[in-house]
């Protein structure tokens, strides 16, 4: 599967971008944070994260509308298990610990078509 998924990588990335740049755009709810892009043609937009206080709430309102996203990092690595005795850390990391509580991942594959971008976008606007 993977060795005919890469034939389209590059054209795949293309989409993502346009799908990324829409976001960017069209999503202009004060209470949500994009992710800090310097250059929207070099980032691939594996995932598309935003930052929200109220995620959770968000992820509720999402899914009442019909919108799968998800919580790509929900621990951060300091605090997962496998990596307790190779991260050594004294003092908290506030600031990990408070994003990852914050951070939502909203649909963006090659296939998503443009209406349905439209749709997110205006979807995320009417939060609050």
């Amino acid at each position: 599967i993977l060795s005919v998924k890469l034939k389209h990588l590059n054209n795949d990335i293309k989409k993502r971008q346009k799908i990324a740049l829409i976001y960017k755009k069209k999503i202009n709810n004060k209470n949500i944070i994009h992710p800090k892009v310097q250059n929207f043609k070099e980032h691939a937009f594996h995932l598309y994260v935003l930052k929200v206080k109220k995620r959770d709430k968000l992820i509720k309102f999402l899914k009442k509308n019909g919108i799968i996203c998800g919580i790509h990092y929900p621990t951060p690595i300091h605090l997962q298990p496998g990596y307790k005795s190779i991260i050594k850390i004294r003092d908290k990391l506030k600031n990990t610990e408070s994003l990852s509580k914050e951070i939502i991942s909203i649909p963006i594959y090659p296939e998503l078509e443009i209406f349905k971008v439209n749709k997110i976008c205006k979807i995320i606007n009417n939060f609050y």
